[in-house]
This record gives structure tokens, sequence and C-alpha cells, in this order.
């Protein structure tokens, strides 16, 4: 097994017991299909693990968007615009990857899946749940 790539710590808890298990969850399912992801060396075997990382992503972000419209969250349109960014930026990534498949496709995509999933969680999400407890 390697390293996995989001290690969920107390950091990460923002506060809101039902997206904090959603976030541990989510940081489990990524690194477990990023571990899958790296087992295999078939091009259509790697873009269905990276499909199941897009869906993954997607139910996450469309439960918290839901919290943040019941909560009346006041920067909801920010937040989800981050999202809907992050997805699209995903696609792009999976289309490289279709288009030239490869290592370093999949080394920058995993360094962007951390970088985003930890800076969001740690920024993003901790803001908003302070405004909206």
């Amino acid at each position: 097994m390697t390293k996995p790539l989001l290690e969920w710590t107390e950091e990460h808890r923002i506060g809101i017991e039902a997206l904090d298990f959603e976030h541990q969850d989510l940081f489990l399912h990524i690194n477990n299909l990023l571990e899958d992801f790296v087992r295999h060396d078939d091009k259509d075997d790697i873009e269905i693990c990276l499909g199941r990382i897009h869906k993954r992503l997607e139910a996450h972000f469309a439960l918290e968007e839901q919290f943040m419209k019941e909560k009346k969250y006041p920067h909801y349109a920010e937040h989800k615009a981050e999202h809907d960014k992050f997805l699209d930026d995903f696609i792009d990534a999976m289309t490289q990857f279709e288009n030239d498949p490869g290592v370093p496709h999949i080394e920058t995509l995993e360094t962007y899946i951390r970088q985003w999933m930890i800076d969001h969680v740690l920024d993003g999400d901790k803001a908003m749940s302070l405004m909206t407890k």
C-alpha cells in the first residue's frame, strides 16, 4: 500500500458532525480509489477510477451545498462556485489523461486533489461552519 494521499486529522474537523463524517469518508474514499488507481496500468481502468473519484466528489459537494442552503449560509454562491470550478478542473485533468495517458498527469492530479481538499476543508469549510452554528 502506498502512503495515503489525504490523511484525516483533528485539524480537519469543522465542528459540524454530519460534514465531519462526510469529510472523513471522502478522504477514505479518495485514498482507496487512488490506491486502486495506482495498481492499474490499463488506461480504461484508470479512467474508471478517475470517474469514481469525480462522482464521489460530486455527491459530497451536493450534500455540503444542501446543508449551506438549509442554514442560509450568506456565502453559498461563492462556496458553490469553488466546488464547481474544482469539478470542472478535475474533468479537464481527466480529459488530459484520456488524450495523453501518463504519470505526469496523474501526479499533477494527485497534487491538485490533495492541495484543494486540504485547503478547502481547512479554510472554506471551517469558515462556513463558524457562520452556520
